[in-house]
This record gives structure tokens, sequence and C-alpha cells, in this order.
């Protein structure tokens, strides 16, 4: 009994790590792809191109509307994780209650994993192809 508790607080620390580690990631994409947008900006206008271009604003805007959604998948993963792990916890040995837990948690990471890799799919997209 004490093994299992200790190995369900070991899982939800080391997903809430996790979690932390993968906000980190994304953060710091976000920002060599901001730092990319200023140099390109930069050159486009020392050479005199067009800074009006439509098809980076479109590049633009479906950008921050992936990164919305993948802060907001995020956020909604982490919540159903918690809850889970605090269902995990409470459920004095249930065994509908710990499988129903493991089956939330196993399927949040999933999607977030599902979301980061969208993510990467549509970032390889837009700037190879834009």
């Amino acid at each position: 009994m004490i093994f299992k508790k200790i190995v369900s607080y070991s899982l939800i620390v080391m997903s809430m790590l996790g979690l932390v580690g993968l906000g980190a990631v994304s953060v710091s994409a976000d920002a060599i792809a901001t730092t990319r947008g200023e140099v390109t900006r930069g050159v486009t206008d020392v050479g005199g191109g067009d800074t009006g271009n439509s098809s980076s604003d479109l590049t633009k805007t479906i950008k921050n509307v992936i990164n919305i959604l993948l802060f907001l998948i995020g956020m909604v993963a982490v919540i159903f994780i918690v809850i889970a792990g605090l269902r995990f916890v409470t459920s004095n040995g249930d065994a509908n209650t710990v499988s129903s837990a493991k089956n939330t948690i196993i399927y949040a990471v999933i999607g977030i994993v599902v979301a980061v890799m969208a993510y990467a799919i549509v970032n390889f997209i837009l700037f190879n192809i834009a």
C-alpha cells in the first residue's frame, strides 16, 4: 500500500516536471521563431523589399492561432493530469477508480504528444513553404 502511494506521488511529480519542461521547450521555440522573424524583417527593410506581404501576414496569423491552441491544449491536459492524480491518490484501492485515473493520465499525455507533433508539422510546413 505504501509502495503504491510512493509510485503514484512519483508519477504525479514526474508528469508535472515533464510538463514544465515542455513549456520551456515551447517558449524557447517561440523565442527562436520571433527572432527569426525580426531578422527577416530587418533584412527586408534594409533591402528595400515589400514589407506588406499578405502571405507573411497569413503565416503569422496561422502561427498565432496554432500557438494559442497549443497553449490551451497544454493547459487542459495539465488540469486533467492533476485531477486524475488526485483521483488516483484518493481511490483507496478501488480498481475502477485507479483504472479510470490511469487512463485519464495516459490520454492526457497522448494528447500533449499529438499537439506537439501537430505544432512541429505546422511549423515545418510554414517555414519551408512560405
